[in-house]
Formats: C-alpha cells, sequence, structure tokens
C-alpha cells in the first residue's frame, strides 16, 4: 500500500500491505509468533578464546529512534507521563525533527494496518476516538483500496496527535488551519495527502476534523 511513502519514495521503502477497513476495529486477537528461544553458543573447551574490543555503540537514526518510540507507543497501556518520560529518554539531546515525526507517523499507519489487536489499549484508545470523527469530517468510501489509504493516513495522523499533543501539526504541515481557510507547508505530507485525496476532502473538513480533536481553536 503506498500512503505516505508515495510521497517520501526516497526515503522509504514499498509499503506492505493493509488489511481493510474492518480490521480497524477487529476484536479477535490475532495469534502471535514469537521468535525461536534463545540458544547459547556451545562452549568448545580446553580452547582459549580471546575476546575482542566492545566495540563503541555507534548513535542511534532517526529511523532506529523513531521505531523505538512507536514501539512505546504501540505497547503502552496508558498515555501519561512515564510513557512520555520513556520517549524523551528515547529521543535524548537530539530531540525531535522532521524526519523522526515522519517516520513515526509511517510506522503508526503500519500499526493501524495491523489491527488493534497488536495495539496497547492506549494506541486503542486513540483508534477509537479518531475514527468515528475522520469518518464523519471526510468522504472516505470504505470499500474503496484508494480511498482506504487516505483514511488510514489521516485516522493515524489522528492517532499520531492524541498521543504526543498538537506540537505534531505543524511538523506534519498541518499548522496553518482556519475554518474553510487552510495553507499547508509546501512539500509536507499535508500538502501532498490533501492534494492526494482532494475529492474525498470537503470544505473546511480538515479544520472540522482537528478541532473534534481539540487540536485547534475555533474561529472567532
Amino acid at each position: 500500500m503506498e500512503v505516505i511513502r508515495s510521497m517520501l519514495a526516497c526515503m522509504f521503502g514499498p509499503r506492505s500491505r493493509h488489511q481493510g477497513y474492518t480490521e480497524i476495529f477487529n476484536e479477535k486477537m490475532p495469534l502471535y509468533m514469537h521468535d525461536a528461544s534463545y540458544q547459547p553458543d556451545t562452549m568448545a573447551y580446553g580452547t582459549v578464546v580471546h575476546s575482542k574490543p566492545r566495540a563503541r555503540p555507534s548513535r542511534p537514526t532517526d529511523d532506529e529512534i523513531a521505531d523505538e518510540i512507536v514501539r512505546l507507543l504501540r505497547q503502552a497501556e496508558w498515555n501519561g507521563n512515564r510513557l512520555q518520560q520513556r520517549i524523551r529518554d528515547v529521543l535524548g539531546e537530539r530531540g525531535w525533527n522532521r524526519r523522526t515525526v515522519e517516520v513515526c507517523l509511517d510506522n503508526i499507519i503500519d500499526c493501524v494496518e495491523d489491527g488493534r489487536g497488536y495495539m496497547g489499549s492506549a494506541m486503542r484508545s486513540a483508534l477509537d476516538r479518531v475514527t468515528p470523527l475522520a469518518d464523519e469530517a471526510f468522504s472516505f468510501p470504505r470499500r474503496h483500496p484508494e480511498s482506504l489509504d487516505g483514511f488510514i493516513a489521516i485516522v493515524s495522523v489522528g492517532i499520531f496527535m492524541e498521543m504526543q499533543g498538537p506540537w505534531v501539526l505543524p511538523v506534519l504541515g498541518f499548522g496553518e488551519v482556519r475554518g474553510t481557510d487552510c495553507s499547508f507547508k509546501r512539500g509536507s505530507v499535508a500538502s501532498w495527502w490533501t492534494r492526494k485525496y482532494a475529492e474525498y476532502i470537503p470544505t473546511g473538513s480538515v479544520y472540522a476534523f482537528l478541532r473534534q480533536l481539540d487540536m485547534v481553536d475555533d474561529v472567532e
């Protein structure tokens, strides 16, 4: 499935698959595949083994940091101070940047595609709040594969905002949204999404969606 990676083709590899809109609400817990049990190396008695100097750990990449952050978000039972502190610990002194945010979003899309059975209660709660609001605000046909991609993308944006806060908006390009007057940053996720799925996005629907999520102020 091509969602965010359609815009970021040079940054991401091809997507895997999606299981369909109804999988988002699938209450049946899928079976988990566990890795094989750890097998210690067999010791060769009578042989002198000279240990090599331990290599200095390399600095994690933005992608590795994003992977770990989404793992924490996906497994969390509560979206509270403890979770946010663990995320800050993963970020370290580097902090957030656009690359990390976009990779996090792409990974959250994977989480939605995999289904709610693989989510902890914190992400499930965010999914359950965001999905009906997106369904009400936008006009994505539920059974059309192309529109399903766009729907999953905006639901994933909503989940990210629910679990991290409105600061995500400007990084993804949704910063200038007020009523029917929307200005999306050129080259951003928001600009790409609204252009690609324009036929499913009624005038003012982006603002209505974000306002329902308490991510933007009311227009006076």
